[in-house]
């Protein structure tokens, strides 16, 4: 089925997009060939095939001193 965007970020959009929209990832792991991208302030995680959004994770635990950083830097044209 077809996710829902979170933050304007998609299924299908790629490394770069993600980047330019959330900006750099809390930290990052591998699972086998798959690239995760952890916001953790935000309580997201990104799962990454091919350099393109593959999978989005919602996670309990986001907090707004991790989001205010974020919402700054997506204001910034």
């Amino acid at each position: 089925g077809e996710c829902d965007e979170v933050l304007d970020v998609g299924i299908g959009d790629s490394e770069e997009q993600v980047m330019l929209q959330l900006g750099a990832p809390s930290r990052s792991s591998y699972v086998g060939d798959d690239k995760i991208l952890h916001y953790d302030g935000l309580g997201l995680s990104l799962r990454m095939r091919r350099l393109k959004v593959h999978a989005i994770e919602v996670h309990k635990g986001s907090s707004f001193s991790g989001y205010f950083p974020r919402a700054l830097w997506r204001m910034i044209p």
